[in-house]
């Protein structure tokens, strides 16, 4: 397991993402992980939000980008600090996942698959009925997605051939 804002550096390796883009990149490989490994990628708990899961610690350090991509990989100097200036940009080290074979398979796969979407496409993908954001949400009250929900879904996506959400 690493933390989600390691798997999201997982992505930002290969092409610049928005946040949006990025929880649900997050979300995807950490679900289809759970259903074909038997284990998760993220070590962090998502959560049913009003755009779909989200995982708040990834947030804490990508939320200051808004809807632009995140030019670089991510760094604990991110996490809820602001900089308004060049000169005060963090330069900590980038936060860095210990990857199986396994699982870096996983995160390539999800790219491949869903690398291309854009942020409403994912949005829109995690929405669907049945999906385990659609069980757990609750307007405005941000509840957890059960990890069973998760292996369900994405067991029944691997099953169908269909690996759309």
């Amino acid at each position: 397991m690493a933390q989600s804002v390691a798997i999201a550096n997982e992505f930002l390796k290969r092409r610049p993402f928005s946040q949006m883009q990025l929880q649900k990149l997050a979300f995807i490989a950490n679900g289809f992980n759970l259903a074909i490994n038997g284990e998760r990628l993220v070590d962090e708990t998502y959560k049913a939000w009003d755009l779909g899961p989200v995982e708040t610690y990834l947030r804490d350090h990508i939320s200051r980008w808004g809807s632009q991509n995140i030019p670089r990989l991510i760094s604990e100097r991110d996490r809820g600090s602001q900089w308004l200036f060049e000169k005060d940009k963090p330069t900590g080290e980038p936060y860095r996942a210990r990857l199986s074979v396994d699982e870096n398979a996983v995160v390539e796969q999800v790219f491949r698959r869903y690398g291309r979407l854009s942020a409403f496409k994912l949005s829109e993908l995690t929405h669907l009925p049945d999906t385990p954001w659609y069980r757990a949400y609750q307007k405005g009250r941000n509840t957890d997605i059960s990890d069973d929900d998760i292996i369900e879904h994405y067991t029944d996506l691997l099953r169908s051939s269909k690996a759309t959400a």
